[in-house]
């Protein structure tokens, strides 16, 4: 089973790197019986969420995404982390991604330092970006097929 593939080319239409292609919508709609006002309504919404400007820290950085990686803690910093990690990387190959991507929210520095152990930094949000709510995130992605 391969994973699915988004176009990531500049000049396409908003949510192009999205889980759902806009270009099919109205196919989509069609084959659920939407109206042309709850097709529109959809496609607005899924603009505003996956749309040009502030909808980065929706969009995937990596054709696979590890969404939760953990050990217990009576056992980190015995190498559970990096055979996790090792396992996702080829569980990712065997799936023929071509990319596999994880995140960590800042103040987490030994599981940081773990990531760049093995990842490259992808993008960062700050503070600001969440209304100094947490302080940031990071998206880390490793290419797998080198």
């Amino acid at each position: 089973m391969n994973p699915p593939r988004h176009a990531r080319c500049s000049g396409q239409a908003p949510g192009a790197e999205a889980p759902f292609d806009l270009a099919r919508l109205d196919l989509v709609a069609s084959s659920l019986a939407w109206s042309k006002e709850k097709a529109e309504k959809f496609r607005k919404s899924f603009e505003t969420a996956w749309g040009e400007d502030d909808a980065n820290f929706l969009k995937p950085q990596a054709d696979v995404v590890i969404e939760s990686l953990s050990v217990a803690p009576d056992h980190r910093g015995k190498g559970f982390g990096t055979t996790l990690i090792e396992a996702a990387f080829d569980r990712g190959r065997h799936l023929d991604a071509q990319s596999i991507g994880i995140m960590v929210i800042h103040d987490n520095d030994a599981v940081q330092a773990l990531y760049e152990k093995y990842f490259e930094p992808f993008i960062t949000f700050h503070g600001a970006y969440f209304d100094h709510q947490i302080k940031g995130v990071t998206k880390y992605r490793k290419q797998l097929h080198e």
